[in-house]
């Protein structure tokens, strides 16, 4: 399966802040990949430099097999974007606004009517299109966003934040259009809903300091994660619980956090063991309770959040 981007040994400063630091990724035709990390990890800055708008410091992007060349952006011609708040002029209409982003990059096409009429169609909004976008809600606007996005018909498809300030219905509706969207494009969603990453995404990245600290497909990411186990654990009896604080290191068992009333711990021990040890112990045990592995999860302890 071909590659439509390539990033190699990415490096990036701003002064003495080296905010990328030896990035590598690939993304497949038809993947969707979720790039996440906490505000200034570096998310922006790499979609900047895949867009052609910010020079490297060092390494290479390539989409669709072609190099990406800082100013030149000819590139871009395979690439839709779609920022988090996209602007538009609010006295146009929907179909008024896409002509109007044709003209200005010279997009072709056979029949324009017809393209602006079917990609209206895919993001929901064939109604409105004699509606002003003035009158759009910010879900609205989030899907002609991405519909401007998909004019010039790109290979790969960037979306920085697309439903950080919708709510649960408009956010829905943006999820099910990406979703829609993989058998036609790739596509780099940056967001940090982590839910919304689960939902949609293939493949993922965790940015951190710059570095890409954990980076594959999603089910293998969490399952290398899940070697350690986490577990809630509950004594019946104060005295156990201060016993068992004492003597854990002593058992492999790591403490993530705890307070008077529990204790969260990890452990590459199955249940059954740890039951086990703290029958021969003779610790009163209310509960223990095996945690499942989410993304969320993953991003607090790889970001150390």
């Amino acid at each position: 399966m071909t590659n439509i981007l390539e990033i190699n040994h990415l490096e990036k400063a701003f002064g003495p802040k080296k905010v990328i630091e030896g990035v590598n990724l690939t993304l497949k035709k038809g993947k969707i990949y979720g790039l996440i990390g906490q505000n200034g990890a570096g998310k922006t800055t790499v979609m900047n430099m895949i867009l052609g708008q910010l020079l490297p410091d060092e390494g290479q992007i390539f989409v669709n097999g072609e190099r990406v060349i800082a100013g030149g952006e000819t590139t871009n011609r395979y690439i839709g974007y779609c920022p988090d708040v996209p602007n538009f002029y609010g006295y146009m209409t929907a179909k008024e606004y896409l002509q109007f982003c044709a003209s200005i990059t010279s997009f072709k096409t056979d029949n324009l009517e017809l393209t602006i009429q079917g990609l209206l169609e895919r993001v929901g909004l064939a109604q409105t299109e004699k509606v002003k976008i003035s009158t759009y809600s910010r879900g609205m606007k989030q899907r002609l966003g991405i519909a401007q996005a998909l004019l010039n018909q790109p290979l790969l498809l960037i979306c920085d934040e697309p439903t950080s300030a919708l709510d649960p219905r408009g956010r829905k509706e943006v999820m099910d259009l990406l979703a829609s969207l993989k058998e036609e494009m790739s596509v780099i969603l940056s967001t940090h809903i982590l839910s919304d990453i689960e939902r949609v995404c293939d493949h993922i990245g965790i940015l951190a300091n710059g570095k890409l600290v954990r980076e594959g497909r999603l089910q293998d990411v969490l399952a290398e994660h899940q070697t350690q186990a986490h577990y809630t654990l509950k004594f019946s009896e104060a005295w156990a619980y201060e016993a068992y604080l004492k003597e854990m290191t002593a058992t492999g068992v790591q403490l993530v956090s705890h307070d008077q009333e529990q204790l969260m711990i990890t452990t590459a021990e199955s249940q059954a063991a740890i039951l086990d040890k703290l029958s021969q112990h003779h610790y009163p045990i209310e509960s223990l309770v095996k945690e499942q592995q989410t993304l969320e999860k993953l991003f607090l302890e790889e970001t150390n959040a």
